[in-house]
């Protein structure tokens, strides 16, 4: 995720717009100032939210250098002196074809603009002194939150024993100062305070590669034309927290300790936020100093770890769904902020960026609504659920949308799991919700974790029957006594942590049943109402049916309302309904009314 430093000539699409002076109020030959030229191509760069001049003039034919890289690529000014001004068509972009140059004849107040995939960076070595901003998008200085001395962490109850069984890799490249932009160190530090913080991994687990590391040079872009040197300290405690320079050689060092440290069943978080870009080939991340890392190599790395420790991927660099495929392998999740073929973005205010932004607050402080099923915990999955909705960038309508990527082997991994390995998933009892007493009946645990204990129990009419252990359980006939009885299957599983379940069931069961107390008799004289005692769910086809002839029924479903013609005094009344269960089973349920008035 970056703004592309590449620019062959085939990426360079050269368009020169020539406007006739006077229709600015220019007149041919008038010397132009740096403010008139600003003033004359307004529209060419106030429609975009951020536009840069270079406070020098411009000589004809002057070769203009631009970084690639690893090598340059040579562009040629116009054959006449000129101001030169840049406006940047997106700048929430982290990379893409979005730079507009705008050459202005200092003579005439001709024009000619260039789009291009790459940003100016002349040959002076003090370029920033001679850039003037003339717009600018909002840009917010570091984000720290300064602890008091004494200051306890914010408590959380997700943390636990697990994670001193976690390690992670915090990686910001930035490729080099005047597009280090300072949203990035923000990024990292509120993942850093994330991790330390609200989960507690200890900070000697958590090794960080940001731009230039501890060097106090400047290397990162406040806006503004304002230049810093990043701050070392993440989380506002007074101590240095970035430990290393984002190269390849200080990469290759961490994933070594990693290697070295990492055992089977731990977690690691490799969380990468920066620029990156595609060659045409393959997608890369941008390391400080414009080194490139191709899926490949951080795969590489990553192979160093045990394969028996859980690995989660967090890139947020664009392009960066091209890395999904080097990757994916098992015990691991890989979260990407867009597509191979994308750029990821920016908030819309500058100060972080989009995805990465909200997959932070998902397993931090908004984890109320990012925890799916309110077990207090935020799976990977659930992380990236929770991103991915919120992201503003999915749109199709901006400029450039992103549409975050998720991977995960085996493919209940993410959803099992959260960051440090404490379990995250609620089992689920499966089985039939509607039961004969006909045949047996079988429920299961969806993916039941290895290790667990299971206690299986039946609650029927308030009475708790202990039915068995393991994954599975079978009910028989043996359950059902009534034509319907409504039953509730429960688990608690333990030696994982502990977890319930419940699933509501209805219990049937076919034929003929003669039960007073099944059919509630509300008469009134010589009309009242027969109901069932309570309306079985999903039967259906209710027929009632009674043994006189002189008692007018009225079909209305579980009830039927009737009437006694002519003062009639049914004695030994029968009144029955039938009725098909759920499960296709004709079930028929007698009363015997005895009252003569009825």
């Amino acid at each position: 995720m970056r703004h592309n430093l590449c620019l062959t000539l085939l990426s360079v699409l050269l368009i020169f717009f020539t406007f006739a002076c006077d229709k600015n109020g220019q007149t041919p030959g008038k010397q132009q100032s740096l403010e008139d030229a600003i003033e004359l191509t307004k529209s060419e760069w106030n429609k975009y939210d951020y536009a840069i001049a270079w406070d020098e003039p411009i000589p004809a034919n002057t070769q203009i250098d631009i970084v690639l890289g690893g090598g340059k690529e040579n562009e040629v000014s116009p054959e006449y002196e000129t101001w030169l001004i840049v406006a940047d068509t997106n700048p929430l972009a982290n990379g893409g074809p979005h730079y507009k140059w705008i050459f202005v004849s200092t003579q005439t107040g001709q024009i000619s603009t260039l789009m291009t995939t790459s940003e100016p960076f002349p040959t002076h070595e003090d370029f920033a002194k001679h850039v003037v901003v003339i717009k600018e998008w909002k840009i917010i200085e570091p984000q720290i939150a300064i602890a008091t001395p004494g200051q306890k962490p914010r408590q959380t109850t997700r943390a636990n024993h697990s994670a001193n069984n976690c390690w992670a890799i915090i990686l910001s490249g930035g490729a080099y100062t005047m597009i280090n932009f300072v949203r990035y160190w923000n990024d990292c530090s509120l993942v850093y305070k994330v991790f330390t913080q609200t989960y507690e991994i200890p900070k000697d687990h958590i090794l960080t590669l940001i731009s230039d590391g501890t060097d106090p040079a400047i290397d990162m872009y406040l806006g503004n034309n304002l230049y810093a040197s990043s701050p070392t300290d993440l989380d506002g405690d007074g101590l240095p927290d970035i430990q290393y320079s984002a190269t390849k050689s200080n990469l290759a060092n961490a994933f070594s300790q990693l290697a070295t440290n990492v055992q089977p069943g731990d977690n690691v978080v490799v969380y990468v936020i920066d620029h990156g870009d595609h060659d045409g080939t393959s997608s890369y991340i941008c390391l400080w100093n414009n080194q490139r890392l191709y899926p490949h190599e951080l795969a590489s790395l990553a192979a160093q770890i045990t394969p028996d420790a859980r690995i989660h991927f967090v890139l947020g660099q664009c392009k960066s769904g091209g890395f999904i495929s080097a990757l994916s392998g098992n015990n691991r999740t890989i979260t990407t902020a867009c597509r191979e073929d994308e750029y990821s973005n920016g908030t819309t205010n500058g100060d972080y960026d989009e995805f990465v932004y909200l997959w932070a607050k998902a397993i931090g402080d908004d984890i109320n609504h990012s925890d799916e099923n309110q077990d207090g915990k935020c799976s990977l999955h659930e992380a990236f659920t929770y991103a991915n909705e919120k992201d503003r960038f999915r749109n199709p309508y901006v400029l450039y949308p992103e549409h975050p990527q998720y991977n995960s082997i085996p493919s209940t991994l993410g959803s099992h799991y959260d960051i440090v390995g404490n379990y995250a998933y609620i089992p689920r009892i499966i089985g039939n919700s509607d039961i004969s007493s006909n045949s047996d009946t079988t429920y299961s645990i969806e993916d039941l974790p290895e290790g667990a204990i299971v206690d299986w129990r039946l609650s029927i009419n308030n009475q708790v029957l202990s039915i068995g252990t393991g994954d599975s359980i079978h009910l028989s006939n043996c359950y059902s006594t009534l034509p319907y009885q409504p039953a509730t299957i429960r688990i608690t599983i333990t030696n994982v942590g502990n977890y319930k379940d419940r699933k509501p069931i209805a219990l049937w069961k076919a034929g003929i049943h003669l039960n007073n107390d099944l059919i509630y008799d509300y008469g009134n004289g010589p009309s009242g109402e027969f109901a069932l005692w309570c309306n079985p769910a999903g039967a259906k086809n209710f027929v009632w049916e009674t043994n006189d002839p002189e008692i007018q029924i009225r079909q209305e479903g579980f009830f039927a309302t009737y009437e006694i013609y002519d003062n009639h005094e049914p004695n030994g009344l029968q009144v029955w309904v039938s009725f098909d269960n759920p499960l296709g089973e004709r079930t028929t349920v007698v009363r015997t009314v005895f009252d003569s008035n009825k």
